[in-house]
């Protein structure tokens, strides 16, 4: 379903994986080219879509060439945003949005806290992943600090 909405915004190269670990694989052997992933909270197997977040924050799939960012953006939700608590670490690696259908505090302070960059609650709709997407791409396209 998400492969379509992304190539119905025009996206054309998208990678789909269905859990974690095949996710990190194809993160690892694309470094550097990657430039946003898109994972679901709740994945099947033994890593969940923090757990990815944070391997990919923690280790980053290019780790000799991190991105650098002051502090993360706020985490996109449907009913407004919420800043991150405290300082956020340099980013390493692509942006990453969580998808859930919990979209509770305690689950976007874990969001916050493993890395992610934006939060979608369920059902996406088109133009909340295109207003997601366009803060996102602003943010990669402004210079950096």
């Amino acid at each position: 379903v998400m492969t379509r909405l992304l190539q119905s915004l025009g996206i054309g190269t998208v990678l789909s994986s269905f859990d974690a670990e095949e996710a990190w694989a194809k993160l690892c052997a694309f470094p550097g080219t990657v430039h946003w992933v898109l994972t679901d909270l709740n994945l099947s197997g033994p890593m969940d879509g923090l757990q990815l977040a944070a391997k990919i924050r923690s280790e980053g799939p290019s780790a000799s060439s991190p991105q650098a960012s002051p502090a993360m953006p706020s985490l996109e939700e449907d009913e407004g945003s919420r800043e991150a608590d405290g300082n956020a670490p340099a980013r390493r690696g692509p942006m990453i949005t969580v998808l859930s259908g919990d979209s509770g505090e305690d689950t976007r302070y874990s969001c916050a806290q493993a890395g992610v960059d934006s939060f979608l609650c369920k059902p996406v709709s088109r133009e909340r992943l295109l207003v997601t997407l366009t803060g996102l791409l602003a943010e990669l396209a402004a210079p950096s600090a």
